[in-house]
């Protein structure tokens, strides 16, 4: 365990810590699956990593004490009755042509907030790229999205969590840089605008894939969130 979890040995045997690989492979899936699946290829992947996604959640839902399983079981059986096409055509519904919700972050608060101010988007995308830049990321070089697209936000909170069990296994003290990193990326980004968007999604879906998709988003942002706080009462 990494040195920062030894410092206080009364507040380390309260403390439950979930293995960030796991935190981490679920913000993987998330983010793959918020991507436009451009084809077979990408479709194929999603229906052969079914169990793997059942399994993700389903240990999960023992760490946070929630039921992830319905949604879940939604979201993987909903790509059986489905054809590429159908997925794509839901997909440009939902977030492209005209879009019903949207899933970058600068557009969704300038929708939100009913904005004037042209500099607003300007200044949210540059927020979250100095996030990404103060962890050694640029994101012209590892995504085609823009920076605040949600599948982009979700793999930075990939990263973070993959680094995090990185520094726990090498007892590095670099594992507190990655937890105050997660917590403020959520508490700054996610939390403030995907859990909207995950509502809106939810009720504007008509395939049971994305409305599942979304019920399972929001429940990881809400739960990870609170066991970041959680963990750092414990250790301050």
């Amino acid at each position: 365990m990494a040195p920062l979890f030894l410092k206080n040995e009364e507040k380390r045997d309260n403390l439950k810590v979930i293995n960030p690989f796991l935190r981490s492979a679920a913000y993987k899936k998330l983010s793959s699956l918020f991507t436009y699946p451009e084809n077979n290829e990408s479709y194929r992947q999603f229906r052969d990593e079914k169990r793997e996604i059942k399994d993700i959640f389903a240990e999960l839902s023992t760490e946070y004490d929630i039921d992830f399983q319905d949604d879940v079981d939604s979201l993987t059986s909903a790509v059986d009755g489905l054809s590429l096409q159908d997925i794509q055509v839901e997909y440009v519904r939902l977030f492209d042509y005209r879009p019903k919700c949207l899933i970058v972050e600068s557009a969704y608060i300038y929708r939100r907030d009913k904005s004037t101010d042209p500099e607003k988007c300007a200044s949210v995308r540059d927020g979250v790229e100095d996030f990404y830049s103060r962890f050694g990321l640029e994101t012209g070089c590892w995504f085609k999205q823009p920076p605040d697209h949600l599948s982009v936000e979700l793999e930075f909170m990939h990263y973070l969590t993959h680094q995090e069990g990185v520094c726990m296994k090498d007892e590095s003290d670099e594992v507190g840089r990655y937890l105050e990193g997660e917590k403020e990326f959520l508490s700054e980004h996610l939390l403030e605008w995907a859990v909207g968007f995950c509502d809106c999604l939810r009720d504007n879906s008509c395939l049971s894939l994305y409305s599942s998709l979304a019920g399972i988003t929001k429940a990881l942002l809400l739960n990870d969130a609170r066991y970041l706080q959680n963990l750092e009462e414990v250790l301050a």
